[in-house]
């Protein structure tokens, strides 16, 4: 009797870890993991996927200290602003800005990521934090004119003295996201959206993230956009960095 006992206590703990176990794995997953674990991209055969990875290690020359991100900067290039005026990496050289990537025709996480951009534009429009500029890149040049980008800044009530936009060559913007700041671009082949003109075009793989960007070029921190807490960070982080 007492080997029977012992039995079904064994067994019912047993069945209470797994429970519990499971349950927390459940929970882990439906909340994203930790905040400070960067998400793998989603996977789906059905639709679009967007690139959700923050960069690779440290450049091997940069002292990164507190700042994981600090080996990573934004390198040199030549493209166009939604006015069309030449523009280079000289914009954010003396400044605080949030940097994002986008495409106009994205059906995905692109217009959530500009009304997250517009939210804390209108959070930082008065005080010593109305210094803080606002950068959205296009990563298809060849489509997203000025013309098309100015509409799409409009749209979202982009304020044209804080926030600007640009585009131009794909090629100089791939070389941006991908040696210089460490990041996934390419086209999705096979997973077709309509582009600007209607026309079907491939789906862009690109970066989600906000990115902000010191006044050197170096990257302070990499934020995810549908994260309200995270996004609070990074309004305290560009506060300080303005100091």
């Amino acid at each position: 009797m007492a080997d029977r006992t012992r039995g079904g206590v064994r067994s019912f703990l047993l069945l209470f870890a797994g429970s519990l176990l499971a349950g927390v794995v459940v929970g882990y997953i439906a909340g994203g993991g930790s905040r400070g674990r960067a998400p793998e991209a989603a996977r789906s055969d059905r639709g679009p996927v967007f690139a959700e990875e923050t960069p690779g290690g440290a450049a091997p020359d940069q002292d990164a200290g507190d700042n994981p991100f600090a080996g990573f900067r934004v390198g040199a290039f030549e493209l166009v602003d939604q006015r069309g005026a030449p523009i280079d990496e000289s914009v954010f050289e003396g400044e605080v800005t949030v940097l994002t990537f986008f495409f106009t025709s994205c059906n995905g996480p692109c217009p959530a990521i500009a009304r997250v951009m517009r939210e804390v534009q209108d959070r930082t429009a008065l005080g010593a934090a109305s210094a803080l500029r606002f950068a959205s890149i296009s990563v298809d040049g060849g489509r997203d004119t000025p013309a098309v980008i100015d509409s799409f800044a409009q749209s979202y009530g982009a304020d044209p003295e804080r926030w600007v936009f640009m585009t131009g060559d794909p090629g100089a913007v791939r070389e941006l996201v991908r040696e210089s700041i460490g990041f996934e671009l390419r086209e999705q082949e096979g997973v077709l959206v309509p582009g600007p003109d209607g026309a079907m075009m491939n789906n862009i793989l690109h970066p989600t993230r906000l990115m902000l960007v010191g006044p050197d070029r170096r990257l302070i921190g990499v934020y995810p956009f549908n994260d309200p807490e995270a996004v609070d960070e990074m309004v305290r982080d560009a506060v300080n960095a303005l100091d």
